[in-house]
């Protein structure tokens, strides 16, 4: 029976309280019905009150707080954008035998962490810690430091950092109260060396909970490992028995899967220690879903952003002292090169564009692997974003299509299931529609707060039966979150942008530009 462990003071053989363990344990011993009942989450749970938030949960998250608050190991199949995250931080705040959580997420999605804490949680008593910067050996140090202060910490740190040694070896020794694998599916792969860190630490670890939107984004056998970090007690621990009892296998020396089976008995056992989430289930969603996703520019990019912030400040307080007021115009210019260089380009004063670095295209990448194969839009502001988002696609097997002022194949995108379609603001957000996608990116925020709810009102149109779910692709300490915060307070983004620069400045709206 999986997760044995011995305690030689009690003399007795301990396991984890799952659902799966239950079963093996009654089978094997020949023991009645009801004695473990107190213990087991029941498969449909009531949803209940979650203490010491400030926001009001939906009802499924309040199901799935009482599905995970009495299950020491299971999975949250929560589609993208149905609040599994507050879940988390619930329980790291609120469990009593929990003091340090670690969470391993995509580094895209590190800071939503950080922020999601300090959104729900209502009192000081949970810590949250964002381990993106700086060298894996200063992160280290970072951890170690919070740690020491004592209180409750939630950490969280991106699945390729984990395989390091000298974190791996101090993860060991000092491991969490509770480990949360954010995006679950990214430690899929059996032999992988993330996956088999995460089995070994998971072992060290008490309560230990999955959480994705995509459990199984190829086939069956994506279940298997993320369920031996999760509770090895649902399908055991040899990969071998697992691969033959679900799949058929064929092709050359038998490597090739070929279908599943045996998916009745396989569905039976997820749905013992799982809790999925559609959000065509969900009636308390909003229409619209907005999430954001993280980057962090390189030192390169930095420097030339910097010369031109500069330039703009400088330029910006010699207009306001001639008569207080700054021209929109003089300001776009050099507003949209920094926005350039967040894209990863620049152009010189002949007009040539040079490669920066593909940061945001990096991004786009990894937030991809999150979503299923279906239709998607993805806004972009200039055409070079268009050609990384179309190199990505291509990298992907997908298809790529386009709707800007230099084509237009929409309706070749109606027609496939798993088309990606690029969209520039001027020629998307008016007179047409994108209602067989329930997913948009935005590449590169736009500064008009029109363009952006025409933009996202394209997909919610009648003919939409799905919540829409926007992720945002942005550039920490960089343009893209004034552009966003000044979308979010419904405002004119340049004139937010050159009153974060400058305060108090008037400006002289004369550009079409922004219209």
């Amino acid at each position: 029976i999986p997760t044995a462990k011995w305690d030689s003071k009690k003399r007795v053989w301990k396991y984890r309280v799952s659902p799966e363990i239950y079963h093996k344990i009654k089978k094997r011993f020949n023991i009645g019905n009801g004695w473990m009942n107190e213990f087991l989450p029941h498969p449909n749970p009531e949803p209940i009150e979650i203490p010491n938030i400030k926001t009001e949960p939906w009802n499924h998250q309040r199901k799935g707080y009482s599905f995970a608050l009495n299950n020491h190991c299971c999975m949250l199949a929560y589609d993208m954008g149905t609040g599994k995250t507050l879940i988390g931080v619930a329980l790291a705040r609120n469990l009593p035998d929990v003091k340090f959580t670690l969470v391993v997420c995509p580094k895209a999605v590190i800071p939503t962490w950080e922020e999601e804490t300090k959104k729900h949680i209502a009192d000081n008593e949970l810590t949250p810690l964002g381990l993106y910067d700086g060298s894996v050996a200063e992160r280290m140090e970072a951890l170690k430091s919070y740690r020491n202060r004592g209180g409750r910490l939630i950490a969280s740190i991106n699945y390729e950092a984990i395989i390091n040694k000298s974190l791996k070896d101090h993860l060991y020794d000092n491991p969490p109260d509770m480990l949360i694998l954010d995006e679950s599916h990214r430690a899929k792969s059996p032999g992988g060396k993330q996956s088999w860190m995460l089995t070994h630490l998971a072992k060290r670890v008490r309560r230990r909970y999955g959480l994705t939107g995509t459990p199984i984004p190829n086939n069956v056998m994506d279940l298997y490992a993320q369920f031996r970090i999760i509770d090895p007690g649902v399908f055991g621990t040899s990969f071998d028995n697992y691969k033959y009892k679900y799949g058929v296998w064929g092709g050359f020396e038998g490597r090739q899967f070929l279908k599943p089976k045996n998916q009745d008995l396989l569905k039976k056992k997820f749905h013992k220690s799982a809790l999925v989430v559609k959000t065509d289930d969900v009636l308390d969603l909003p229409d619209l879903i907005e999430t954001k996703r993280y980057c962090t520019l390189d030192n390169t990019s930095v420097k030339h952003y910097n010369e031109i912030k500069n330039k703009l400040i400088t330029m910006l307080e010699k207009e306001k002292q001639v008569d207080g007021i700054v021209s929109i115009d003089n300001a776009l210019v050099k507003i949209i090169r920094m926005q350039q260089i967040v894209s990863g380009f620049i152009k010189d004063d002949d007009g040539n564009i040079h490669d920066l670095n593909n940061i945001k295209q990096k991004l786009f990448k990894d937030v991809l692997m999150d979503l299923p194969k279906e239709q998607l839009v993805v806004f972009c502001r200039f055409h070079e974003d268009m050609d990384k988002v179309k190199e990505v696609i291509k990298d992907n097997d997908r298809n790529y299509y386009e709707l800007s002022g230099r084509m237009d194949n929409r309706n070749e995108w109606n027609n496939d299931e798993q088309g990606v379609l690029g969209v520039q603001y001027q020629a998307g957000s008016e007179g047409v529609e994108f209602t067989a996608s329930r997913y948009v990116i935005y590449y590169t925020p736009t500064y008009s707060y029109g363009q952006y709810k025409q933009s996202y009102r394209r997909l919610l149109r009648p003919g939409q039966n799905d919540n829409v779910e926007a992720i945002f692709l942005l550039a920490r300490s960089s343009i893209d979150l004034q552009v966003i915060q000044a979308l979010q307070r419904k405002e004119n983004a340049v004139e937010y942008i050159v009153n974060e620069f400058v305060p108090d400045t008037n400006v002289n709206f004369n550009s079409k530009s922004l219209k």
